[in-house]
């Protein structure tokens, strides 16, 4: 399985919630714009953005930017 860049992961949850950028925003603390950089991928967003989003989607960081080493 490939991994996914982490701004499709960001997408993907938000989608699946059935939340807008803006929504998902506010529930994390950070801009509309940070949000859509980041599922555009252009932009590493700030730890506690990080934790924040990873907590908010009920998976850890590790899950969220798929830095789990694969066998």
């Amino acid at each position: 399985m490939s991994k996914l860049h982490y701004g499709v992961k960001v997408r993907r949850e938000r989608e699946l919630r059935g939340l807008s950028r803006d929504a998902l925003a506010r529930e994390i603390g950070v801009s509309t714009s940070t949000v859509v950089r980041m599922e555009m991928g252009g932009h590493t967003p700030r730890v506690d953005a990080l934790v924040a989003l990873a907590q908010f989607f009920g998976i850890s960081v590790d899950e969220l930017l798929d830095t789990k080493a694969t066998a």
